[in-house]
């Protein structure tokens, strides 16, 4: 299969999956799957916690029955994932659902995140991350 002649021929919305940051807040960012096919979205959001930069949090988002195409995936809940052991599969593990997320795409290579925390360490947190992605966009959004 020509990689090549299959990513111009793929759906506009999976050429915004792939990583993206705020450069003003280096250290942090965000990596999206995006499948217009499986009308999926998925990410992992890496910040800090809200002591600061010595404390990492990873965050994940994932929607499913969502309309790829529109550019704004809104309501994506925002999971926070604790407990485990790294290579222990006897560590429990809890996923909960801290808030949610609107995703907004304004091209290949800008967009946004408006995030709300209704639970957690992050609690009554809101804000909005401008994003724009880490490299080059791909060649087909130009």
């Amino acid at each position: 299969c020509d990689e090549t002649a299959r990513a111009a021929n793929a759906p506009r919305a999976f050429l915004n999956s792939g990583a993206w940051y705020e450069p003003a807040t280096a250290g942090q960012g965000v990596l999206f799957e995006v499948n217009p096919v499986d009308r999926f979205v998925f990410g992992a959001w890496y910040t800090f916690a809200a002591s600061g930069p010595a404390d990492y949090r990873w965050f994940t988002f994932q929607k499913s029955n969502v309309d790829t195409s529109a550019g704004t995936l809104l309501d994506v809940p925002i999971l926070e994932t604790t407990g485990g052991r790294f290579d222990n599969g006897q560590a429990a593990v809890t996923t909960r659902t801290v808030g949610s997320a609107d995703l907004r795409f304004d091209d290949c290579g800008r967009g946004s995140m408006t995030y709300r925390f209704t639970s957690g360490e992050l609690q009554g947190r809101t804000g909005e991350v401008p994003l724009q992605r880490v490299g080059p966009s791909p060649a087909e959004c130009r």
